[in-house]
């Protein structure tokens, strides 16, 4: 089932709208489960033992796609362009990241971001 992780993002409400009619669940993830496997909160690796982190976030939002075919996730990402609706980075789950908890994927799309503005 195609799934969106959403961490920290003021738009849960606006992306749930253009979700809704593609049938993609949205799941909000609190900072307390911060320190999970992004596979445990899409719900792939449901025998990892849950870990409660009780610090601080990371700056920014950031979105998770997860088992999306190309032509659901280009309609998306073109609808959230066109709500005019931010988020700092957009990701989609592999096998490699999801084993990383959220905070290695902030750690991760901060590198990623930084290299290409370095590139400019």
């Amino acid at each position: 089932m195609e799934k969106i992780l959403l961490f920290q993002s003021k738009e849960a409400t606006n992306i749930r709208k253009i979700a809704a009619p593609m049938h993609i669940k949205v799941v909000e993830v609190e900072v307390s489960q911060f320190k999970q496997t992004l596979g445990k909160l899409a719900g792939y690796d449901k025998e990892e033992e849950d870990i409660v982190y009780e610090g601080e976030a990371p700056e920014g939002s950031l979105m998770v796609f997860c088992d999306f075919t190309e032509n659901h996730f280009n309609t998306m990402l073109q609808k959230m362009r066109a709500a005019k609706i931010p988020m700092t980075y957009k990701a989609v789950m592999t096998a490699v990241n999801r084993t990383w908890d959220v905070f290695h994927m902030y750690e991760e799309m901060e590198m990623e971001r930084k290299a290409y503005e370095n590139r400019k």
